[in-house]
């Protein structure tokens, strides 16, 4: 009797301890969805490096570093790690002016390096919400170290239009942009985004082959049995979280 009483109060602590465990994953999750939420309308500081996708292998191709002024919308970036030495975006400033959005960026345009600024306008959106646009949906993935700290990691992703203008005609295809991001429930910050545009990498080659009469079915099939597709994944590791602006 009384070893069954020692089996009962054991299963009864496992019970409570797993409960217990569940319930803090719970906690944290909520945590981090409120976390996610103030992110996106927060002002920070990040240093974004830049992944070039080919046959499967990456490569780093530059180091920006940047920050974010979420109302009145600014945003600049200042490149600081340039390995080839040919990467023509040398600086940026994004800002919002009477509800639309323009850009001043400073463009490597000779042998010589010698840069000029260019400015436009954006078409209809912030640079920021390429990776950080209201109203993402994040679904919790996984838990994964980062500089040996527990991140909660959550997945969301949104539709976006590539639009390819070709010689022979002007192509828009629909495709889909990833997104992980990374939270510390401790810290209660966002820690690291991760951008892949493979997707968009997919409809751009499609659009090509379609720029020469290829049907989008075909065009489709060819780039599916093809492992040569050139794209962008973007990781922006945040330094300053929810600063004064």
């Amino acid at each position: 009797m009384r070893n069954k009483r020692i089996v009962s109060l054991v299963a009864i602590l496992a019970m409570i301890a797993l409960i217990s465990v569940y319930a803090l994953k719970c906690q944290q999750r909520n945590t981090a969805s409120d976390i996610l939420a103030d992110f996106l309308k927060s002002n920070y500081d990040y240093i974004v490096t830049n992944y070039e996708i080919e046959n499967g292998k990456s490569k780093m191709i530059a180091v920006y570093k940047g920050n974010v002024v979420y109302e009145p919308y600014q945003q600049h970036e200042i490149l600081i790690e340039d390995p080839t030495g040919k990467i023509e975006l040398l600086e940026a400033n994004y800002y919002e002016k009477e509800g639309e959005f323009f850009y001043d960026r400073k463009i490597r345009t000779d042998s010589d390096g010698n840069p000029t600024w260019l400015t436009g306008k954006r078409s209809g959106r912030r640079y920021a919400d390429l990776y950080s646009k209201e109203g993402l949906l994040f679904n919790f993935s996984h838990t994964e170290k980062v500089k040996g700290i527990n991140n909660l990691v959550f997945i969301a992703e949104y539709e976006d239009t590539m639009v390819y203008v070709g010689d022979k005609k002007t192509i828009k295809l629909p495709c889909t942009i990833h997104l992980e991001y990374y939270v510390d429930p401790n810290k209660k910050m966002v820690t690291k985004i991760l951008y892949d545009n493979e997707d968009y990498a997919r409809a751009t080659e499609v659009a090509k082959l379609m720029n020469e009469g290829i049907s989008q079915k075909e065009a489709e099939k060819r780039i599916s049995d093809s492992s040569d597709l050139h794209s962008v994944k973007m990781i922006f590791e945040i330094l300053l979280f929810n600063e004064e602006g």
